[in-house]
C-alpha cells in the first residue's frame, strides 16, 4: 500500500490556497492507519512535481494499492485535467503544468492491484 500526496499551496503566479496543507496532513494520518506508506510534499514545482510522480510510479507493481492525491490549483484543456505546478506561469498550459491522465495510465501499466487518484482542485 503506497501513497503519494501533493499540496500546492504558495504558487508564484496565482493565488494562494489554504487547505492544501492542511489536507495533505489529514489524509496522511489517515492512510497510515490504514497501513499505507505515505510520501507528503508540499509546494512543488514542475521539475520536483515530475521527480515525485516519477519516483512513485517506481514504487508500483502487481497487487500494490496506489493512491495519489493533489491538492492545488488545477485545469482542464482539451478533454484532459491538469495539474499546476507552483512556478507554472499564467495563462495555464499543458506543457507547464502536470497531466492526470498520464499518471493514470502509467499507474495502469504497473498492474497494481488498486488505483486511485484524488483531485482536490480550484478548477480553471
Amino acid at each position: 500500500k503506497i501513497a503519494l500526496l501533493v499540496g500546492n499551496n504558495r504558487y508564484q503566479h496565482h493565488p494562494n490556497l489554504m487547505a492544501p496543507v492542511t489536507d495533505v496532513f489529514e489524509l496522511s494520518l489517515l492512510l497510515e492507519q490504514l497501513g499505507f506508506q505515505v510520501v507528503s510534499l508540499l509546494d512543488l514545482n514542475k521539475a520536483e512535481m515530475v521527480t515525485a510522480v516519477g519516483r512513485f510510479l517506481q514504487l508500483l507493481g502487481k497487487g500494490v494499492y496506489a493512491i495519489f492525491y493533489y491538492a492545488g490549483h488545477g485545469y482542464e484543456h482539451s478533454g484532459r485535467n491538469y495539474m499546476v505546478p507552483v512556478d507554472a506561469p499564467q495563462p495555464y498550459a499543458p506543457e507547464n503544468c502536470i497531466s492526470v491522465q498520464r499518471i493514470l495510465q502509467k499507474m495502469q501499466q504497473q498492474q497494481t492491484a488498486l488505483n486511485l487518484i484524488l483531485l482536490d482542485t480550484c478548477r480553471k
